[in-house]
């Protein structure tokens, strides 16, 4: 009576330690893909950025060749 009260114990606490493993993990991946996210649209701005200053910087030296 008392091993199997023990048993149901024990697999109670194993099921609960692993669904609670398996919330923490879920929660990391999901907060790594949230920075990756923001990384990949920092990376983009400020390839967009460039573009725009390089497009000034022909402008400006297009307007010195005039001058």
């Amino acid at each position: 009576m008392f091993a199997s009260h023990l048993l149901g114990l024990t697999l109670l606490v194993a099921t609960a330690s692993f669904v609670l493993g398996v919330f923490v993990a879920y929660a990391v991946w999901g907060y790594r893909s949230f920075e990756v996210q923001d990384l990949e649209a920092s990376i983009t701005a400020s390839r967009a950025k460039a573009v725009r200053l390089r497009e000034e910087q022909s402008r400006l030296h297009a307007r010195l060749q005039e001058a």
